[in-house]
């Protein structure tokens, strides 16, 4: 589609506002984060963070252009008001992918997105009680400690990879430009964007404890996916 002077406009401010809030962003993980944090635990929370910061970036400065009367011009015109604003929706998008390909960097970590509490170890006594298993170590009652390399293999679940940070960070951060350019009532975008935020932390714990399938992160998109279909649809 072709770029017209108002998109190109739009895309080059809703670009350096999404810099200049990554950079704010970037400040705060640094400083906030424990000392024990890593650079990799680090970019991917930023990462995690690109798709409120490119939300962020582009309701700015689409108030801000639409408060100008530019964007009431074209709307004037015919154009729907999410198309007046296409510009300010693909630097989104372009946030958004440089936001995944920073996830998927060697560097990143991905497995600090998902936190979850240590189990209690659950002793098991052996039949006869002259020892107890546990975690893959048996301890006999003469305080002799072995270890059973196939049982630690079969207890140990796999950690959370990249893709099941991918499946729910991805979906949000590639439907939040089109839902932030949608106009809607303050209440039902603060609604829609609390119900995705509150999912993905659900889902990300979720997965991490093994109680969540993998794909399950994709779900955290629905509530800004199904308001910008109704609100455009309604429109």
């Amino acid at each position: 589609m072709r770029m017209t002077p108002l998109d190109r406009s739009l895309f080059g401010r809703a670009t350096l506002a999404a810099a200049a809030g990554t950079i704010v962003v970037a400040g705060v993980v640094v400083l906030t984060d424990e000392a024990s944090s890593t650079l990799g635990m680090r970019l991917a929370r930023l990462a995690a963070l690109g798709p409120a910061v490119s939300a962020v970036a582009v309701l700015g400065v689409t108030a801000h252009t639409r408060a100008r009367g530019e964007l009431r011009a074209v709307e004037a015109l015919g154009a729907p008001p999410w198309r007046a604003a296409q510009g300010a929706a693909w630097a989104g998008w372009l946030a958004a992918v440089l936001g995944l390909v920073l996830l998927v960097l060697p560097l990143a970590d991905p497995s600090s997105l998902f936190p979850v509490l240590p189990a209690l170890v659950p002793w098991e006594l052996e039949p006869g009680g002259h020892a107890a298993r546990a975690a893959g170590v048996v301890v006999a009652d003469t305080g002799r400690l072995s270890f059973d390399a196939a049982r630690v293999s079969a207890e140990q679940a796999a950690p959370p990879s990249v893709l099941h940070a991918l499946l729910c960070i991805g979906p949000i951060g590639l439907l939040v430009p089109a839902w932030a350019v949608t106009p809607m009532p303050v209440l039902v975008r603060a609604t829609s964007v609390g119900f995705s935020a509150a999912g993905a932390i659900v889902l990300l714990h979720g997965v991490a404890a093994s109680r969540a399938p993998a794909l399950s992160g994709a779900l955290a998109a629905l509530p800004l996916a199904a308001t910008t279909l109704l609100v455009r649809r309604r429109a």
